[in-house]
């Protein structure tokens, strides 16, 4: 079905022109649209839209003229830019926020940008380690240990380049060994106290205690795991890689013959 195509402001100016001048030759002004809006080929209702936002624009009936709706149009049109832009600027500096960058003076004096570990990440991470260690007693000890050591070496070397990270690593590091030591304890269902004796213990001499464990793993391998610590691993400095030499510039020598003489050149370049 085809869309009717609009009326131009002319005709509908010239419709309620003449219902407001023929409204005293029929019995209503609801009678003078009928008949007026059969002639052109609207419907009365539209018709009678007319008559009213053209009453409306002169003044004589009360409301919204054309343009105070043009004005409001306009307004609403512009505040929902705004509302756009504010949103925008809230992601970004959401964004920018959540790398937590603040700039902070060296001890040589100059000023250096300083990251730290989003506090939101950390929760998360202590999170996904809480979830990991709330369930799965069937696995392995070892398997177990391996998992964790995984998470907790490949977040340590995410976050190999940020500053003042040891409160949030002791912190991690605490809650990890209370959930390995309680999942030891649902496990085998004992008491901590002999677990800790038992395997809590230094790795090496000079290394902080931790969970050393031995056992079989769910392929049937006797091996031992050590649980990873994150307290102690250092910041790295990070340092832009600049090439050997600029892949740019051309160190070879040219073979070519150059002259403000095409032929001349030309010549030389064929013998």
């Amino acid at each position: 079905m085809s869309k009717r195509p609009g009326y131009s402001p002319e005709v509908r100016e010239g419709a309620v022109r003449m219902v407001l001048t023929g409204e005293h030759e029929h019995q209503s002004r609801w009678a003078a649209i009928t008949s007026i809006a059969s002639k052109i080929g609207c419907t009365p209702e539209t018709l009678q839209s007319w008559v009213n936002k053209m009453e409306v624009d002169n003044g004589t009936k009360p409301g919204t003229t054309s343009s105070d709706a043009a004005r409001f149009k306009e307004l609403e049109r512009e505040v929902r830019e705004l509302k756009r832009a504010n949103e925008i600027l809230r992601k970004a500096a959401a964004f920018f926020a959540q790398a937590e960058l603040d700039r902070k003076r060296s001890r040589y004096g100059d000023m250096r940008v300083v990251t730290t570990i989003p506090e939101e990440k950390a929760r998360n991470f202590a999170a996904s380690l809480t979830a990991l260690l709330s369930g799965n007693y069937s696995e392995s000890k070892i398997d177990m240990t391996e998992a964790v050591n995984r998470k907790l070496k490949g977040w340590s070397a995410f976050y190999q380049f940020t500053d003042f990270k040891a409160k949030i690593f002791s912190r991690i590091d605490g809650i990890v060994f209370w959930k390995m030591a309680h999942w030891l304890g649902r496990k085998y269902r004992s008491r901590l106290k002999p677990l800790m004796r038992h395997w809590f213990k230094r790795p090496a001499p000079g290394q902080s205690k931790t969970w050393v464990l031995y056992g079989k793993t769910n392929q049937g391998h006797f091996c031992g795991a050590i649980l990873y610590r994150l307290v102690g691993r250092g910041s790295r400095r990070f340092r832009w890689r600049l090439p050997e030499g600029n892949p740019y510039q051309r160190n070879e020598l040219r073979n070519t013959w150059t002259s403000r003489f095409p032929e001349v050149a030309m010549a030389f370049a064929s013998g």
